[in-house]
């Protein structure tokens, strides 16, 4: 009877082993019957294997440790599979009341044109870079910040890694010298007398 495909390992001259798919097939040779073996080396998957698993550990570490908000989001409808701790600290919720919501009903408020933009973006391979956006916590606390999202595959499917850097601070003391430089001009007649 044949054997089907299966894993297995297999002793090499050195005296190490190797991973390798072995499948048997029954056949006659010179009136024989005998089985022919095929074997598939499948060493090569298994570093990338293993390679491909210590690249997603070190992203997923990097990811949750990271200072800045960031949430990864299924691109086709915008919901939200993974958030860091400074996402949720930003919009005020826990992790378990923003994953499985779309972004922009868990803090993030983008306008329509803006997230079309963003789609459009991303759909032809491209990133979006610094786009202005809020976090909002649900007792109003707004945080003002520069959204750049990012194109990433995740288990096959097309997502979008969301990043917000906090410009709160920066937005306020711009406010701040405008304002200034607005209350300095009221009165400019000291500055034309200068001049004069």
């Amino acid at each position: 009877t044949a054997i089907g495909p299966q894993e297995s390992r297999i002793r090499t001259a050195d005296g190490d082993s190797k991973a390798v798919m072995v499948a048997g097939q029954p056949v006659v040779m010179m009136g024989r019957p005998c089985m022919l073996f095929s074997f598939i080396d499948l060493e090569a998957r298994r570093r990338a294997e293993q390679s491909l698993r210590q690249s997603e550990e070190r992203f997923a570490k990097a990811f949750r440790m990271a200072p800045v908000p960031m949430a990864v989001c299924v691109q086709s409808n915008w919901c939200v599979i993974e958030a860091n701790g400074a996402f949720a600290t930003a919009v005020g919720r826990p992790r378990s009341e923003i994953v499985g919501r779309s972004i922009t009903s868990c803090g993030l408020h983008l306008d329509r044109r803006a997230l079309r933009d963003i789609t459009l973006a991303l759909e032809a391979g491209q990133r979006s870079r610094n786009r202005d956006g809020q976090l909002r916590a649900p007792d109003n606390e707004v945080i003002d910040g520069l959204l750049s999202a990012e194109s990433v595959t995740l288990q096959d499917e097309a997502c979008a890694l969301f990043v917000i850097q906090d410009i709160t601070e920066r937005k306020r003391m711009e406010t701040e010298i405008v304002n200034a430089m607005e209350a300095v001009m009221k009165d400019a007649s000291w500055f034309s007398r200068t001049v004069m």
